[in-house]
């Protein structure tokens, strides 16, 4: 069962647990989904649906819920679908001058902004019970390792393809990078439904590195023969943290980071998916083309209503202006 839990299983959680501690973060950069852009690609209703059922959940657990986004995502989110954080901030404002096929830098800027231990989840994310104290105690922690070989045609990450253009202008790559690929061709990137640590130092730098890459003055070239760019985002989001820690965790003796130690939630992408480990840990996420299986989202729905009937209605009801 692809989505791990059914009313049956649902029933034996618990209905509400102690409230935790640890910061639960969630971000939304509104112009990447205005534009169609990222994998719900301006679907309103999915989100509505999976936002207020990951906010619903998350927040029978952990009380210090925050949101960053624009403010256009702050009158989609709050205003409209009436989701409750009890922080709200619109930092991602910062982002009006980048191109929004960059789809995922909201998360990435929102990771830079942290100054305490968290966790981000994504807003197709749903934590029935939660996290296990020994994942939140770890240093850096995401939801899995994410394996692939290059070349082999079956992987979304790509880094051969910005590689190839990066060799062409004498672009520029950091040390993790280039450590991480070298003589390798079976690597792994870290699944970011779920990501935080109490390293936020080090989350910190991790994402600092993306935006470096972006904005490196001698990749402009790089990016103006790209003219596609959305392909490269879990490549900047999820590869480059797998090189970061690896590098920091193995090689770099003389790093503030030296020998970071990674835990994930699941040993790898398929235990996501089998019932008998996603309904154990009380964990859902509806990633990708999952979410247009049959049945997920009256399921999905059938939950938000369950929580509350009236989110249900606002999620049927929501409009938003598209650009």
């Amino acid at each position: 069962m692809i989505f791990a839990v059914s009313s049956r299983f649902r029933a034996t959680f618990p209905p509400l647990c102690d409230k935790k501690s640890m910061r639960a973060v969630w971000s939304f950069w509104s112009m990447p989904y205005k534009r169609g852009l990222g994998p719900l690609g301006g679907d309103l209703r999915t989100l509505a649906l999976t936002w207020s059922l990951s906010v619903q959940e998350a927040g029978r657990h952990y009380s210090d819920t925050w949101l960053y986004t624009d403010d256009d995502g702050a009158r989609l989110l709050v205003e409209r679908l009436g989701l409750r954080f009890a922080h709200v901030r619109t930092d991602l404002n910062a982002l009006a001058g980048y191109d929004p096929q960059w789809w995922t830098l909201g998360k990435l800027h929102t990771l830079r902004l942290q100054t305490e231990p968290f966790f981000h989840i994504d807003g197709d994310v749903f934590l029935w019970r939660p996290l296990p104290e020994k994942l939140l105690a770890s240093e850096v922690f995401g939801q899995h390792p994410n394996y692939f070989t290059i070349g082999s045609g079956t992987t979304y990450y790509r880094p051969e393809v910005l590689e190839k253009e990066i060799m062409k202008t004498n672009g520029w790559l950091p040390a993790e990078w280039r450590w991480f690929r070298a003589n390798r061709t079976r690597l792994h990137g870290v699944c970011a439904g779920l990501l935080g640590g109490q390293r936020v130092e080090f989350l910190r730098y991790a994402a600092q590195l993306a935006f470096d890459i972006i904005n490196h003055n001698e990749n402009r070239a790089v990016w103006r023969a790209i003219r596609r760019k959305t392909f490269l985002m879990p490549v900047l989001e999820e590869f480059l943290m797998a090189a970061c820690i690896e590098y920091h965790r193995n090689a770099a003796t003389n790093s503030p980071f030296a020998g970071i130690k990674p835990a994930y939630l699941f040993e790898n992408e398929t235990d996501v998916y089998k019932p008998e480990f996603a309904v154990g840990i009380g964990y859902s996420h509806i990633s990708g083309n999952i979410k247009h299986r049959r049945g997920i989202m009256p399921l999905v729905e059938q939950f938000v209503g369950e929580n509350d009937p009236l989110q249900r209605c606002r999620c049927k009801n929501t409009v938003v202006c598209r650009e």
